[in-house]
């Protein structure tokens, strides 16, 4: 049996909600002095055919992880909508059930296409998912060109075995890395260096939970021909990665780390 230890992010309110009933429940979530809210549970679930809603045991268990939000800030698009009120244009992915709460909480937020898109994207089943999300960054029609993806961001996304194989594929058509060219990555030629040139950084907040998880994780970057490093959180050094982040956001077992291709 796989024990997760729970969020701990009950100090925050999410909640739209203005009564002192809502402000009991914790201090407002402000990014860029803007609230950001969530969806409430219950908005997540998946609706039957009937209107009815299911209860939580037909969720599939990563459909039930998006409901909350970890340590790492991750769940129910935090981390998105925080990007977004920052000035980024943001993807939103997660399962198909975890759809319908993303699109709640965009509203919320008041937070809308173009900058903000929800998208599914399973890693177990993540060809069309990715293909849409690349086909969605084209100009208009007139314009064949593309934009390009800045930054992957991954929040929690490593906690059960069976998942990593699945993601970091997706992590590698995301980042434009082909099959046929991940055994060959480390050959340098100008194939390689035009592609690394356009691929995305993933930032990933991560939490550790099994050291063979992590293992598997990053040895699998590392196949990709993929450089890591990271990021110092105390604000202290010369790493210009380095950010001085709130000592209530740390923990000993928390960390961001900074991937690209070089």
């Amino acid at each position: 049996m796989l024990l997760i230890e729970g969020p701990k992010f009950s100090g925050f309110d999410f909640t739209p909600g203005v009564s002192s009933a809502y402000e009991a429940q914790g201090e407002p979530f402000y990014i860029n002095n803007r609230r950001i809210l969530l969806a409430s549970k219950q908005d997540s679930l998946e609706p039957r055919g009937d209107g009815e809603q299911l209860e939580d045991e037909p969720l599939s268990h990563t459909s039930k992880t998006a409901k909350s939000v970890w340590d790492c800030g991750a769940g129910q698009g935090l981390s998105s909508f925080s990007a977004a009120a920052l000035g980024a244009e943001v993807i939103i992915t997660d399962v198909e059930t975890a759809v319908p709460s993303l699109q709640q909480g965009a509203h919320l937020n008041g937070l809308s296409e173009p900058q903000v898109r929800v998208r599914a994207l399973d890693w177990m089943n993540h060809a069309q998912g990715v293909q849409d999300i690349l086909g969605s960054l084209r100009k208009p029609s007139q314009d064949t060109s593309k934009k390009t993806l800045d930054y992957i961001l991954a929040s929690d996304v490593i906690w059960v075995d069976f998942l990593i194989a699945p993601l970091v594929n997706t992590i590698a058509q995301l980042m434009q890395i082909s099959n046929e060219r991940r055994d060959s990555l480390l050959d340098e030629d100008d194939t390689r260096t035009e592609a690394a040139s356009t691929s995305p950084v993933l930032i990933l907040a991560h939490q550790s939970r099994s050291a063979r998880c992590d293992n598997m994780f990053f040895d699998s970057l590392d196949a990709l021909g993929l450089q890591r490093k990271k990021v110092q959180l105390d604000g202290h050094g010369t790493d210009e990665d380095a950010v001085d982040l709130d000592s209530k956001y740390r923990k000993t077992n928390l960390a961001i780390w900074k991937v690209w291709r070089e």
